[in-house]
């Protein structure tokens, strides 16, 4: 499946009418469950320094569900998900040739 794809399904998810009756409520829903799913990823990944085996389908769960609310973010703010992965790579390839130069 292609991140399009994704978000498309994304969009025919069916949240509480009050979250999505207020514009700034829905924004807030899915920003903070983007938060809070990166801290559940990192928990993840404390655990695994902390305790030896990574646990790789929880994290592939966690990873997942960040996912789900980048893409609905990205949805919600009408931001294109190409747009978005296009400069981010320019941006970071930017940051690693300066680097190489330094």
């Amino acid at each position: 499946m292609d991140l399009e794809t994704f978000a498309d399904w994304v969009d025919t998810i069916g949240l509480r009418p009050s979250l999505t009756a207020a514009p700034e409520k829905h924004l807030a829903y899915l920003a903070l469950g983007l938060a809070g799913e990166a801290g559940e990823a990192a928990e993840v990944i404390k655990k695994h320094l902390r305790d030896g085996p990574l646990d790789r389908d929880k994290l592939r769960h966690e990873l997942g569900d960040m996912l789900f609310f980048w893409a609905g973010l990205c949805r919600r703010l009408d931001i294109d998900i190409t747009d978005v992965m296009t400069e981010s790579k320019a941006r970071i390839d930017g940051k690693i040739a300066k680097a190489k130069f330094s």
